[in-house]
């Protein structure tokens, strides 16, 4: 994990090219040649600003990977075909894969705390003392929050996803520098000011940078 954070990426992508279907036929992950494109939603300013406001903190980080299988799910992405981000037959389902994770993951988290408040009745215990043991249920859902919540944390970080979201642009970490490469050859031979980066940020300014976005 420690060595893809330091290799990432961010990448700038003008909302206009995802929705026209004009970025490059290369894997925004990887580099390969593109077979689909993908989330054209993405190119629509008020779609990200919820995942990325500010006020949501952490809880953006769950939207954006709800947004993610909601799409997968509904199989709704013909918003003028090709539009939407370049992927190729090996990360077309990059982001799904993960959002299944995050987001059931998160509601069996909830599932079990409610079954846990209804069942155990130490829960409703009051005081220093608690003379019942906790039930099965209050046992697993104390496993499963100490394996949800670091995962939660690892695969977010470690993952291409959306850091900023910048007017008539997004910014894309953890994207593939061959796609960079491409995207900014394209706009210098349409005569356009390049807007492609690839800076890389150390693996301090990725965690300094997660926690003054969702934690500060």
């Amino acid at each position: 994990m420690l060595q893809q954070l330091a290799d990432m990426a961010q990448i700038l992508i003008n909302r206009d090219q995802i929705v026209k279907g004009t970025l490059p036929h290369v894997c925004v992950r990887c580099g390969e040649v593109a077979v689909t494109n993908r989330f054209p939603g993405l190119g629509n300013p008020s779609t990200a600003s919820w995942f990325l406001s500010a006020r949501l903190r952490v809880f953006g980080m769950l939207l954006f990977w709800a947004y993610i299988l909601k799409i997968a799910l509904s199989g709704n992405e013909s918003e003028a075909p090709p539009a939407g981000l370049p992927l190729c037959g090996r990360h077309r389902n990059y982001w799904p894969r993960r959002a299944w994770f995050m987001v059931v993951g998160f509601l069996g988290l909830i599932g079990l705390w409610a079954l846990s408040y209804a069942t155990d009745p130490s829960v409703h215990e009051t005081g220093h003392r608690i003379t019942k043991a906790p039930n099965f249920v209050s046992v697993l859902l104390v496993i499963w929050l100490f394996i949800y919540l670091p995962e939660f944390l690892i695969v977010h970080l470690s993952s291409m996803r959306l850091t900023g979201n910048e007017g008539k642009k997004i910014i894309l970490s953890g994207g593939s520098q061959k796609f960079t490469a491409a995207l900014r050859a394209a706009e210098q031979q349409d005569g356009l000011s390049p807007t492609a980066t690839d800076d890389k940020l150390t693996i301090k300014q990725q965690f300094k940078r997660v926690a003054g976005d969702y934690f500060g």
